[in-house]
């Protein structure tokens, strides 16, 4: 496991970056209050009635939304769609980031820690 200081020097990372193995950021610890973005698996986001759901799973046909949600509620978001996710300072969110970006209001730094996919035969 490796750990990445993301912030003003550094704002965006990837695992693929910093490290020549495949990999997620595996957690997020940020410094200060602010906001991050972030893309990757599990990712569930709040969408309000009438939001585009362009990028997140529609729960009833399993597949991505072709235009707005109907119904406010928690939808997981595709690995592709870039989530903000608002922080305070000492903060950890845990998932499997496959990018991560700081956001408007950012003014501290992070740390992110990249686990390695490991493959069995």
């Amino acid at each position: 496991m490796a750990l990445v200081t993301f912030g003003a020097s550094q704002p965006s990372a990837k695992p693929s970056i910093v490290s020549n193995e495949s990999g997620f950021f595996g957690d997020v610890t940020c410094s200060a209050a602010g906001n991050i973005i972030v893309k990757g698996t599990n990712i569930i986001e709040h969408l309000a009635a009438g939001a585009t759901g362009v990028g997140h799973i529609d729960p009833a046909t399993g597949v991505a939304f072709p235009g707005n949600v109907t119904t406010a509620g928690y939808y997981e978001a595709l690995p592709a769609t870039a989530v903000t996710i608002a922080m305070v300072a000492g903060d950890t969110i845990r998932g499997g980031f496959t990018e991560i970006a700081t956001g408007s209001g950012f003014k501290g730094w992070g740390h992110v820690s990249i686990v390695h996919n490991t493959v069995f035969a």
